[in-house]
C-alpha cells in the first residue's frame, strides 16, 4: 500500500513524515490495521491531521504543487524537479518502518527561503514529530516513492548548492533505518571500529556544546560543556548536565551505533560539508579504524548527510540514555 497521494505549497518545502510506530517488527509487515493517515484524501483533511497534531503547522500553506515556487529559486528548478520526481500531488503514503501501520510524507511550504523535513511517529491515533531537516535554505526538493530490497523508501531529487559547490540538480536514495531516512547503501562494510570521537561545537545561540568518545570495548567518556538539556525546547524543566562523565554503553545503543557508522560508509563521505549561512553549529569527527587508519569529517552546519544527521541525533540521545558517572564536578554557572 505504497499510495501516492498529493503535494503542497507556501515558500519553504517542509516534509512532514508521519510514521505509525507500535511495538511489532518484522522482516516485511502486513498492514496490520487502518488509520486516520489512510482516509486522508485531500488537502483539506491533510491540514486537519496535521494541524491537530501540532497547531504550528497552521502557518504552513498546503497548496496545488503546480503553483510552487520559491522566492529565491535556483534557476526555476522547482518545476523540473517535480517533474523529474513524478509529483504532483502533495503527499505520499507507504509503511516507511515497516511496522504495519501506513505513514505519510508531506510537502508544504512556510515563508519564502527555508526547507525542512519533518517525521511525526506514534501509534494508532498517537503521534509525535521528529525533524528530518537537511539544512536547505532555498530550493525544492521532491520525493519519488520507490521500493528497495521490497520495502517502501525514496527518490529525492534536489538542487544542490553550497559555498562550495554548483551541482545542479541530484537524486539519492533514501531508506528508513537506524529511527531515520539515511542514505542507501546496497553493501555496507564491517570496519572494525576501535574508536570514535565526536566534537559538537556551539552555535551562536544556545545550541549544545559538548564531546564524546567511545572505545572498542564499551567504554565511554562524555565531556558536558555548555547547553546539554535533555528537551532543548523547555530547559527550563529539563535541567542542565555539565562535567566529565565515563560510562559503559549499553551493548544494544553500541551496536547499533557501530552498525550505523559502517553503514553510512563513512570512508568515502567528505572530509568537510559545510552550509550557506553564518552562525550554525559545528561537527567534527575522527574515526579509528582496522588497525590505525584515520578518518576525519568536519560538519559545519551539521546537516552533511542524512546519515550523519541521523548519528548527530544518537550521539545527542547517548547524553540521556546512558549509565553516566560523573569523573569531576564542574562549577555550575549562575
Amino acid at each position: 500500500m505504497m499510495q501516492k497521494i498529493f503535494l503542497i505549497k507556501k515558500i519553504l518545502p517542509l516534509y512532514f513524515v508521519l510514521l505509525l510506530a507500535g511495538c511489532h517488527k518484522s522482516p516485511k509487515a502486513e498492514l496490520l490495521a487502518t488509520t486516520k493517515i489512510d482516509s486522508i484524501a485531500s488537502v483539506a483533511q491533510l491540514r486537519e491531521f496535521v494541524t491537530s497534531i501540532d497547531s504550528t503547522y497552521d502557518l504552513y500553506s498546503y497548496d496545488s504543487i503546480s503553483d510552487f515556487r520559491l522566492k529565491y529559486e535556483s534557476a526555476g528548478y522547482c518545476p523540473v524537479l517535480a517533474d523529474s520526481a513524478h509529483m504532483d500531488k502533495n503527499f505520499l503514503k507507504a509503511d516507511f518502518d515497516n511496522n504495519g501501520y501506513n505513514d505519510l510524507l508531506v510537502v508544504a511550504r512556510y515563508k519564502d527561503y527555508s526547507l525542512s523535513l519533518f517525521t511525526v511517529f506514534g501509534y494508532k491515533d498517537a503521534y509525535r514529530v521528529k525533524s528530518m531537516t537537511d539544512g536547505s535554505m532555498d530550493d525544492c526538493r521532491y520525493p519519488q516513492l520507490v521500493a528497495i530490497d521490497g520495502l517502501p523508501a525514496l527518490n529525492l531529487f534536489f538542487y544542490e548548492r553550497n559555498s562550495l559547490t554548483d551541482r545542479g540538480i541530484q537524486k539519492k536514495k533514501l531508506v528508513y533505518k537506524y529511527g531515520g531516512f539515511i542514505e542507501y547503501n546496497p553493501n555496507p562494510k564491517k570496519h572494525r571500529i576501535q574508536k570514535i570521537l565526536i566534537q559538537v561545537w556551539p552555535c551562536f545561540g544556545k545550541c549544545p556544546f559538548f564531546k564524546m568518545e567511545l572505545n572498542a570495548d564499551k567504554s565511554a567518556c562524555l565531556e558536558a560543556i555548555n547547553y546539554n538539556y535533555k528537551v532543548i525546547k523547555f530547559p527550563e524543566f529539563s535541567g542542565e548536565i555539565r562535567g566529565v562523565f565515563t560510562t559503559n554503553i549499553k551493548d544494544k545503543d553500541f551496536g547499533g551505533f557501530i552498525d550505523l557508522v559502517n553503514y553510512l560508509d563513512f570512508e568515502n563521505l567528505r572530509e568537510e560539508y559545510t552550509v550557506m549561512y553564518s552562525d550554525a553549529a559545528s561537527v567534527d569527527i575522527e574515526i579509528t579504524y582496522d588497525d590505525g587508519k584515520v578518518k576525519k569529517i568536519h560538519d559545519y552546519g551539521t546537516v552533511g548527510t542524512y546519515g550523519l544527521i541521523r548519528l548527530y541525533q544518537i550521539t545527542e540521545e547517548l547524553r540521556f540514555n546512558q549509565d553516566w558517572k560523573p569523573v569531576q564536578a564542574e562549577a555550575q554557572k549562575p
